[in-house]
């Protein structure tokens, strides 16, 4: 009779010390406080139009450039590039020399969303770990002179903002593109 017992009573708490070992472990419950630190740590800090790489380009394969091709970056805090989500604005401007806002005249704006899987894989370089956007440029609006101003903008899923600025130089390229096109006639 004794044994009966054992067994029922083990039958009715076999089940329940399962049940309470398959639960494993609880994490730690952070405070509101807490989480926007964890968040902030490894969200980004600042972005950067990555110059050098950021020039005009063709798209449709002349020797005239109808587009800019931005490169971008973006960093942690501990200074490591990182993947984003939010929205990023672009808008180029004419360069004002001797200025303490270089920004002139407002050309043309850009919206790209990086919401989502598809966006990440259409702007995102696995070998440089920055993002790349093609830019196309209204003709009529490129700027004329040498230089003009690229300003990014950068809105993450918290509404929270971060911006960079680049004066990007065509002296060189404006040349080349006329060599381009002075071999392309005399052909």
């Amino acid at each position: 009779m004794k044994a009966t017992r054992i067994i029922k009573t083990a039958i009715l708490l076999v089940p329940i010390v399962l049940a309470s070992s398959c639960q494993g472990p609880q994490g730690p419950e952070y405070d509101a406080a807490e989480r926007q630190a964890l968040l902030e740590s490894i969200a980004a800090d600042k972005i950067e139009i990555v110059a050098p790489f950021t020039k005009p380009a063709s798209f449709d394969d002349d020797a005239l450039p109808d587009g800019i091709w931005v490169v971008l970056s973006a960093v942690d805090k501990q200074g490591e590039r990182i993947k984003i989500s939010g929205r990023i604005v672009f808008e180029l401007y004419t360069y004002r020399p001797a200025s303490a806002d270089p920004k002139g005249q407002q050309l043309q704006t850009w919206q790209l969303e990086l919401a989502g899987d598809r966006d990440q894989r259409t702007y995102w370089n696995h070998t440089t770990r920055m993002y790349d956007f093609p830019l196309q440029v209204k003709l009529d609006t490129w700027p004329g002179g040498s230089k003009f101003v690229l300003l990014a903008r950068y809105n993450n899923p918290w509404n929270e903002h971060l911006q960079n600025q680049a004066i990007l130089d065509l002296a060189g390229m404006i040349s080349e593109l006329k060599e381009r096109v002075r071999g392309s006639s005399g052909s």
